[in-house]
């Protein structure tokens, strides 16, 4: 049987939604269970798992929505035009 998953994984956001990592975590077990790898899967790696791809989830759907937010008008111009260099850089500091 599936572990049960804790109550953070589906709490209500500020916004009213609801955070969807409950519902990636069920059906990574279940594909888990299916492929013969859920009792070699910790259920607090799969929680781990779950959140982190519903923030991402999360994320994206912001972005979508909202676009990419400008530096704040205090931010030193040389500093985020060096950030923003490191975006197109191989290995860079922020995600692609």
């Amino acid at each position: 049987d599936m572990p049960k998953p804790h109550e953070f994984l589906s709490a209500e956001q500020r916004d009213g939604s609801t955070l969807q990592a409950e519902e990636i975590y069920k059906e990574t077990w279940e594909w888990l269970k299916k492929v013969g790898c859920a009792a070699k899967v910790s259920p607090q790696l799969l929680e781990r798992y779950a959140m982190c791809s519903a923030r991402w989830i999360q994320c994206e759907e912001m972005t979508n929505r909202m676009g990419f937010l400008p530096p704040p008008p205090e931010a030193d111009p040389i500093s985020v035009h060096q950030y923003r260099h490191q975006l197109h850089e191989p290995g860079g500091a922020a995600l692609e």
